[in-house]
């Protein structure tokens, strides 16, 4: 956990200076993209292992400066995601497509339960061509969607009641 705390600092000033990444989002994904691929032609799989507790007054300058390029890798390839996602988003942000992505994000939970109530109540049948290839780039999607439109369904339903709706989908009642 104490690896992660770089991450949630870098991610808390990130929140907290939104305006100023975002007028410089362009730039910024240029810069840490092209840093990104430049530090990962340097980058050695043995590498990727921390070891924590992290004591730097114990270890040879070898080992410290091991730990913090991958401290700055890892927050340049954060950036570069951060920023290129943003950037991404603000292109699709008005096709339909993402409005149906956020709808499904904000009732993920309500997915969840009712997906495991279909395969509780053994609703969802077993749909396996036994070629992998088949079953995982054409009835895997076909299948996932055919769930999520149901569970569209279910939501919908459930939030015809407000009462039904706060209890099982937490939504507040107005």
């Amino acid at each position: 956990v104490s690896s992660m705390f770089p991450f949630f600092v870098l991610g808390f000033l990130l929140r907290k200076h939104y305006v100023l990444f975002k007028s410089y989002v362009e730039i910024m994904c240029i810069v840490t993209g092209t840093s990104f691929i430049l530090m990962s032609l340097f980058w050695d799989i043995n590498w990727t292992c921390y070891r924590l507790p992290i004591d730097l007054l114990e270890n040879t300058w070898i080992e410290n400066a091991k730990i913090f390029y991958r401290l700055i890798i890892g927050a340049v390839g954060a950036l570069f995601i951060f920023s290129l996602l943003h950037i991404i988003y603000e292109k699709v942000e008005k096709l339909r497509f993402i409005k149906i992505v956020n709808w499904l994000g904000r009732h993920t939970l309500a997915i969840y339960l009712i997906h495991y109530f279909f395969y509780w109540i053994h609703a969802l049948p077993k749909c396996s061509t036994g070629n992998i290839l088949m079953d995982d780039f054409v009835i895997a999607p076909f299948y996932t969607i055919i769930v999520l439109a149901i569970s569209m369904g279910v939501i919908k339903v459930l939030k015809l009641n407000p009462y039904l709706a706060y209890f099982s989908l937490g939504e507040r009642i107005s």
